[in-house]
């Protein structure tokens, strides 16, 4: 769209040529020509190539700022020069265009905010915590920020830092902290808890005061996306901030269900450590969940199998007079009681399936176990020990094996 120069005009831009813009400005190029999408020269001048990397983004911004550019242009969508920056982390020049007067608030047709950009856009970038370089032929492990900028010229999480700032001069001119996408009812807070930018959660919940509970159109939380997505981090920070660890959505499930099904065992454990009942159920069917099934139910039914031995061994009752060492051991067997139970509660329900290699797993793993036991344990609890020792013997038969796991779990 447009004339040939004014196309030239918007390619300088984006590679950041100084002088083909200067040349076009002097010619009169109109600086404002958009092209078939709605973008202006001023869009263009805040995308970055991968091979751009010193692009002065700024210089081109002031250039054509003061050629006339409108700071506040938008495309259809809602996309201003601002908007752009932002999402490419360009804090200097947003601190620019905002001087210049664009404004913070610039809104997608999507109702997403700035905010979301910065969300998408900082998605995967772990923060370094350190770098391995080479000195005098050895490799040497550096951790101090100082140390790894001195060695590198700069530091990997310098560019995460720009998108946090551009959080904070957002935040401090009035951005949109509640700003909801319209199909889903999510502020910038579930997109940066569901994407794992723990950075942005933590400047949203410190400097902007968002608030916790919040929830979108499917009645969730920030901490339910969280732990669907395993963001430990992210997870942990919410519960700081006083999130509801058992906060359920119209179908019961709660932050822990969430992590359960996806088998987040880190996310699963941490949640317990910090109070999730793993007996709360669904309130109502939910897909192939019937109403009533909990974490250990549904970390089953999601083949989550090391998330449902956990949580199985939660359960587990452990004598008053028993050490640490054994309770965790005690639990580990509870555990793989459980999932012989399970195995034979599949058997009862899925015509042609054997649970005898999957059984025959868990009796290794319980005989194992129960010698770990020490002999104190072992000489106060001697019954409990010896029936360990045949409970999941494979010659008793499925109703005998079943009879043998109730009594040893009804033993704990």
């Amino acid at each position: 769209m447009g004339s040939f120069e004014e196309k030239g005009l918007r390619r300088d831009a984006s590679s950041g040529n100084l002088d083909g813009i200067r040349r076009a400005l002097e010619e009169g190029v109109a600086v404002d020509a958009r092209d078939a999408d709605g973008f202006t020269a001023l869009h263009y001048a805040m995308k970055t190539l991968p091979h751009q990397k010193d692009k002065d983004h700024l210089a081109v911004a002031r250039l054509l700022v003061e050629g006339g550019a409108d700071v506040d242009a938008a495309t259809p969508n809602g996309q201003t020069p601002l908007f752009e920056a932002a999402a490419e982390g360009l804090y200097n020049v947003v601190v620019y265009l905002h001087e210049q007067g664009a404004g913070v608030n610039a809104v997608l047709e999507t109702g997403a905010n700035a905010l979301f950009a910065i969300a998408e856009a900082l998605e995967g970038r772990p923060r370094t915590v350190s770098v391995t370089v080479e000195r005098d032929g050895r490799k040497v492990t550096l951790t101090d920020p100082e140390a790894i900028r001195e060695a590198l010229g700069h530091h990997p999480d310098d560019e995460h830092e720009a998108y946090l700032n551009v959080v904070r001069y957002l935040i401090d001119h009035g951005i949109d902290l509640e700003a909801r996408q319209t199909e889903t009812g999510q502020t910038p807070l579930f997109s940066a808890a569901s994407r794992g930018c723990d950075g942005m959660v933590a400047v949203l919940l410190e400097k902007g005061g968002v608030k916790v509970g919040g929830r979108d159109k499917w009645n969730l939380t920030a901490l339910h996306y969280a732990a669907r997505h395993g963001h430990l981090p992210v997870v942990a920070r919410l519960l700081e901030a006083g999130a509801d660890v058992d906060v359920r959505d119209s179908y019961g499930f709660t932050p822990l269900i969430e992590a359960a099904e996806q088998g987040h065992l880190e996310v699963v454990a941490h949640l317990v450590e910090h109070g999730a009942d793993p007996k709360i159920g669904l309130v109502r069917a939910y897909s192939a969940y019937r109403a009533g099934s909990t974490a250990p139910d549904i970390a089953r039914a999601a083949k989550r199998r090391k998330v449902a031995r956990f949580l199985d061994g939660l359960g587990a009752k452990i004598p008053d007079d028993t050490g640490p060492d054994d309770a965790e051991t005690l639990k580990q067997i509870a555990a793989a009681l459980h999932e012989v139970g399970s195995q034979l509660d599949q058997a009862d329900h899925r015509s042609g399936y054997s649970p005898w290699k999957a059984i025959a797993e868990q009796e290794t793993t319980i005989h194992t176990l129960a010698k770990q036991l020490s002999d104190p344990f072992r000489e106060a609890h001697a019954d409990l020990v010896n029936r360990l020792a045949t409970c999941a013997h494979l010659e008793h038969g499925w109703g005998a094996l079943r009879d043998e796991v109730r009594g040893v779990l009804q033993s704990f």
